[in-house]
């Protein structure tokens, strides 16, 4: 299951087969986050999001799109430390990794961003 559609509008995009992974309430809030990001309403899909985590503490796609968030508004801190938790569930999530190398470059610390790629 994947989580970003990388294209030039940043969007995020609902994830098609998540039943197995995770319950159904959580499936629920994590379609609303992407509904609601997708339509501009950022800082509900925030909150609907942090309801997954707290719900499936994880669920890696969580942690990731949540730390893409971050990330596309400017916090980058903030943006680290979900990323960091996608990680950490997943450590084979090449695009979480970039993701971060994108938010270390973008805080001046160019050797913590070459470490992630």
């Amino acid at each position: 299951m994947k989580k970003l559609l990388l294209a030039t509008m940043l969007m995020l995009s609902p994830v098609v087969a998540i039943a197995g992974d995770i319950s159904p309430i959580s499936q629920s809030y994590y379609q609303k986050a992407i509904s609601l990001y997708n339509a501009g309403n950022v800082s509900q899909a925030k909150n609907y999001m942090l309801k997954v985590i707290d719900t499936e503490p994880n669920f890696a796609d969580a942690y990731f799109n949540l730390g893409v968030m971050y990330k596309n508004a400017n916090i980058y801190e903030t943006a680290i430390k979900y990323l960091q938790k996608a990680i950490a569930l997943n450590n084979n999530d090449n695009e979480a990794k970039y993701q971060i190398a994108i938010c270390f470059n973008e805080l001046q610390d160019r050797e913590k961003a070459i470490n992630y790629l």
